[in-house]
């Protein structure tokens, strides 16, 4: 992982990989406690350790979980878009990007039906 983490740095790529397994409930003094200095000699794990540790490590990292395959099996399965009809890169690329917004379009009118407006 040194090797990958090196490369990425060297690439000018900010790498968020896990270097060990967090615990699911840390203790709320570690949670809330901010990293002391980080040493100028320090190996490629080393920072990465101490990137997590930080406010700004921890979000970004959090966004590591979301996933689109919900997205895409919803489109596969609920609207019946299972292959593309149409040959070529360019001319399922126009196919897909038709797809995504006729489901957001159904979303949000399926949301509006159920949002009670204040006035």
């Amino acid at each position: 992982m040194q090797i990958y983490t090196a490369l990425c740095e060297a690439a000018g790529i900010d790498p968020l990989l896990a270097v060990a397994r967090q615990e699911p409930h840390p203790h709320r003094k570690g949670r809330f406690e901010a990293p002391g200095p980080l040493p100028q000699e320090s190996a490629p794990l080393q920072k990465m350790a101490h990137k997590l540790t930080t406010k700004a490590g921890r979000g970004a990292y959090a966004h590591r979980k979301h996933t689109v395959e919900p997205l895409c099996g919803i489109i596969e399965s609920a609207r019946g878009f299972r292959r593309f009809f149409l040959r070529g890169l360019a001319q399922a690329t126009r196919e897909w990007r038709v797809a995504c917004p006729a489901w957001n379009l159904k979303r949000m009118a399926k949301l509006r039906q159920n949002c009670v407006y204040f006035g």
